[in-house]
């Protein structure tokens, strides 16, 4: 891409930030009791309760766990291990604190 366009890395950066704007991902791992595992996935994918993130939600997935998809582009995921019992939670937001605020929101209602 660099060659074609003639331009460097970092302006190629700063011109998707300029139009796309700039969104920081954190992630958190909570581990949990695996005797817990089948309460909290009722809660999360049967029940499909949801903190409030005090945002306006634009819609939930479920394909690979618990995704919410907030109105200004950002996003929360919730989702289980494969490998160990972990339930991983990643967020992306225009700032750090917003995202990680998503991540503790999530955990609180969980109260893992």
């Amino acid at each position: 891409m660099v060659s074609v366009t003639g331009k460097s890395p970092t302006q190629i950066m700063n011109e998707l930030e300029a139009q796309f704007g700039k969104f920081v991902m954190v992630e958190d791992n909570l581990r949990f009791a695996p005797e817990n595992k089948a309460e909290v996935e009722n809660i999360i994918m049967v029940e499909k309760k949801l903190p409030d993130f005090g945002v306006e939600i634009e819609r939930v997935g479920y394909e690979d766990g618990c995704k919410v998809y907030f109105a200004d582009g950002s996003f929360v995921i919730c989702r289980f291990s494969g490998t160990e019992p972990l339930l991983r939670i990643f967020a992306e937001s225009s700032t750090k604190e917003v995202a990680a605020k998503y991540i503790t929101d999530f955990k609180a209602f969980l109260g893992i």
